[in-house]
Parts: C-alpha cells; structure tokens; sequence
C-alpha cells in the first residue's frame, strides 16, 4: 500500500514535471541551441509577430526577439513562465511577452503570426494532428512553423530505451517517437509546404522549416 501511494506520488502530471524541470536550467545556450537560433532567424523578418510555443524558460525566446518585431512565449508550467520573465528582464529584452497558457488559449485569433516557434515541444504533445491545425489557423497567409524535435525512433539508443520506459510507467510526460518522415508527414497533414530541414545532432535533433499552405 505504501509502495503504490509513493508510485502515484511520483507519476507525473506534465505541468508538475516541467516545473520540476525549471529548478535545473541554465541560462547558458549550448552549441545545438545557438544552431537553432541561427537557423530561424534566418527564416525571420524584422516586423514578424512570433509565438513560441512550449518557450521554457525563454532564453531561446529572448534570443529571437532581437531579430523581430515581437515575441509571445507561452507554456503550461508556471515556473518556466516565472523565469522566462526573470530571463527577459535580466537581459533587457523588452519585445516580449511570457504567459502560461496554450494553443488553444481562445485570446489567440486566426491569422494573428507571421511565425510559430516550437522547439523541443511536438514529440512531447499527445495531439499532434490538432496541434498542427491550430498552428495552421494562427498563422497568417504564407506564415511559417518552425520546428526542431527529438526524432527518437530514427536510431537506438540507450536514451532511447530509458525515455521510452519512463514515458510508459509515466515518470514523464508522453512521448512520440517519430522518425523524420513520419514527422514530417504529419507537419504536411497539417497544411504545411516544407522549407528546409537540418538534423542538428546525431540524436538526432531534427529542425524543419515548413510554410503555411493557403
């Protein structure tokens, strides 16, 4: 009885676990991130409205910021929130803007991004199809979704295993293992034309640029 009320204790609920997550972050930017940035900032105007989606702690988000008109990051876990704002603050950046909230948060309208951020997000949603729909809906005409996600059915790994094991026992939050095509297929499905792609690690970490159909 004990041993099952410590297993409930520890199963996770994802804004529990993200949270937990936040306490060990850096504001440092490794060789992968710095990448990403460079890589989406190039696919980025000066006057875009940009949403980032699953922003962390938002050091990627501030980042991009400066190469943009404005930035909305939003999250579900309320520490990652708290610190993204600290982050923003702590390095001046004053275009924006961290809410705790999701996709489907009913204040975000139809064609109101030139561009949707997703790093390190889409293998951890249940709901891919909707998720890429809505992206689709915010966007405005000929805006882009840009993307980088751990594609961990494309090679074994020991990683692989652990992740795959603590996801089914639910130490941590559900995760899809895609390969790249089967990723990309379901960035296509969701009404998306591909502009590049990148696999930035040997995981491998794999970056996808993909534009708004109609």
């Amino acid at each position: 009885m004990e041993l099952r009320t410590t297993y409930q204790q520890l199963m996770v609920q994802p804004e529990k676990f993200w949270n937990r997550v936040a306490n060990g972050t850096s504001d440092r930017l490794g060789m992968t991130s710095l990448a990403m940035i460079q890589l989406a900032t190039s696919h980025l105007k000066t006057n875009d409205t940009v949403l980032d989606f699953g922003c962390g702690w938002g050091v990627i988000t501030n980042e991009i910021a400066r190469d943009v008109k404005y930035v909305e990051g939003i999250d579900p876990a309320p520490r990652m929130i708290e610190l993204a704002k600290y982050n923003a603050e702590k390095q001046a950046v004053d275009n924006v803007s961290f809410r705790q909230s999701d996709l489907f948060d009913s204040r975000y309208q139809p064609n109101s991004f030139n561009a949707i951020l997703a790093f390190n997000v889409l293998h951890y949603v249940e709901n891919a199809p909707d998720i890429l729909r809505r992206m689709h809906d915010l966007l405005t005409t000929g805006g882009i979704l840009i993307t980088s996600t751990a594609c961990l059915k494309e090679r074994w790994s020991v990683a692989r295993v652990i992740l795959w094991l603590l996801s089914k026992i639910r130490l941590m939050p559900s995760t899809s293992f895609y390969k790249k095509k089967e990723l990309e297929k379901v960035i296509t499905a969701g009404g998306f034309d591909l502009v590049q792609t990148a696999e930035l690690t040997r995981l491998p970490e794999y970056f996808i640029v993909a534009k708004k159909q109609f």
